[in-house]
């Protein structure tokens, strides 16, 4: 293990598994840049950086390639659940995962990396040096916030449960019982209104820390989130009446094109509380003189929504999101209310 010190503060580098070895320093040097240049690692006396490849090989094919771009969101870097739990500081950096992020593809061997082209090189940097101070600061808030701390293993199941699922999927040839399905749409929704608050804080502090707060910074905000919450509501409202549907015709398992219609709404779930979330959390900060990103940090996702309404009565406009009020474009008890009435049908008909 190699260990770097700055102003005081522990930085650890561990070689776990990469077949890039020529881009380690690059790595590095863009890692260390992030810890001396981002605030959020101020606030750790200690963290390590974990090199561990998404795939042991160097030969991977374009649809693995495909396949690893449309499961991950960003790339390069990554923490685990598992390592939260037990308190330790470590992000992991997986350079394959930075490649296939950074670059269009276009050849089977990744052993050959286009490490002197400058647009690869740039991109890559900026690629780690974000994607780091995101993963640290989802760090730093879980560790802070009391109602947090049980995250990680949340975020375990429902992994656990989406693995378990489409496995299912796979070995039924696109066939799913209806209940499978909604509960996993119900652990998608669920995630998307705990997420909010987790992910726009590490937004914040990739892109919006630095500069000042601003009219112009809140209306483009909330105009790309406006947008983003919309569009995911339609791909939700059609997941809904796609299950009502088939229960009204008293089916148990879904044809594809049912799948394909619920399934669609996974994505947009789950990318929406990037934009949504650094929205939410802005307006915040905009609205209120005394709020600032320490406080913002100790609330619960409750809290978080309740207050963001607050804000948004206040500027008199709609909020996006609401907890119970029935006020936000998406209001989660309404969604969830939805939800729950087709599982209690579900049960009902035995399907």
């Amino acid at each position: 293990m190699e260990t770097v010190n700055i102003e005081g503060r522990e930085v650890n580098f561990e070689i776990e598994q990469t077949n890039f070895p020529q881009l380690l320093n690059f790595a590095k040097n863009a890692l260390l840049s992030a810890c001396k240049g981002n605030k959020i690692f101020s606030y750790f006396k200690q963290i390590t950086f974990v090199f561990k490849d998404e795939y042991d090989q160097k030969e991977i094919n374009m649809d693995l390639i495909r396949a690893f771009r449309e499961d991950h969101i960003g790339g390069g870097s990554h923490v685990s659940p598992h390592d939260i739990v037990k308190r330790l500081n470590r992000i992991y950096i997986a350079l394959d995962s930075l490649i296939a992020s950074v670059e269009d593809i276009h050849l089977s061997m990744w052993g050959i990396v286009p490490i002197s082209d400058r647009r690869f090189i740039r991109e890559a940097y900026k690629q780690l040096y974000n994607s780091a101070v995101h993963e640290a600061a989802h760090l730093w808030h879980i560790n802070k916030n009391i109602a947090l701390n049980r995250l990680p293993k949340v975020i375990a199941r429902l992994e656990k449960s989406v693995g378990k699922l489409n496995e299912e999927l796979r070995k039924y040839g696109g066939s799913e019982r209806i209940a499978s399905l909604l509960i996993l749409l119900k652990g998608y929704v669920n995630a998307f209104t705990s997420n909010i608050l987790l992910e726009g804080l590490a937004l914040y502090f990739e892109k919006i820390e630095k500069y000042s707060i601003s009219k112009e910074h809140f209306d483009a905000l909330h105009s790309v989130a406006k947008r983003t919450i919309n569009e995911t509501m339609i791909y939700l409202a059609n997941a809904i009446a796609t299950f009502r549907r088939v229960v009204s015709e008293h089916r148990a398992i879904l044809r594809e094109s049912d799948i394909i219609t619920i399934r669609e709404s996974y994505e947009p779930l789950r990318s929406a509380p990037y934009g949504v979330g650094i929205h939410m959390l802005y307006t915040l900060l905009y609205t209120e003189p005394t709020m600032n990103i320490e406080k913002i940090a100790g609330f619960n996702f409750a809290e978080f929504i309740v207050i963001y309404e607050r804000c948004c009565a206040k500027l008199g406009i709609r909020p996006l999101v609401s907890l119970t009020s029935r006020r936000g474009i998406f209001d989660y008890k309404r969604v969830l209310r939805d939800l729950e009435r087709l599982e209690i049908l579900i049960k009902r008909l035995n399907l």
